[in-house]
């Protein structure tokens, strides 16, 4: 009898730790799901604010095209076409120093040499 009671015993300390075990698991397994709904949540919130500076940027944009569409700021959007095109010549001459230019139809960079643009298909104009 006295062999049974050990078996027993051992059996039930077996028992006890296994128990012991599945709530330490089943703990770290709580703590885990917590973090990441903590850290779904705190995505979530970072592309609402992606998303929100977007469109506040798109509307900026808007605002802005129809304000020098509107003749309103005529000088001003004569100087933002002159400002634009000094910046498309200052491009050029960086691509042409490296071989390049940029193609008219998707503004792809392409081998100066090119006669059509490998990107969108497009023939490249000699310049």
């Amino acid at each position: 009898m006295k062999f049974e009671e050990v078996l027993r015993k051992a059996s039930d300390v077996a028992q006890s730790a296994i128990n012991s075990a599945n709530g330490v698991a089943q703990s770290a397994i709580n703590k885990v799901n917590e973090k990441a709904d903590e850290i779904e949540r705190l995505e979530n919130y970072k592309n609402i604010i992606t998303s929100h500076e977007a469109e506040i940027e798109s509307i900026y944009r808007s605002l802005g095209v129809k304000v020098l569409e509107s003749g309103f700021f005529a000088e001003e959007a004569k100087k933002v076409e002159t400002l634009k095109k000094e910046i498309k010549t200052c491009e050029s001459e960086i691509l042409a120093h490296y071989g390049l230019k940029k193609c008219e139809a998707c503004e792809a960079e392409v081998s100066i040499d090119s006669n059509f643009c490998p990107n969108c298909g497009a023939k490249i104009n000699l310049q």
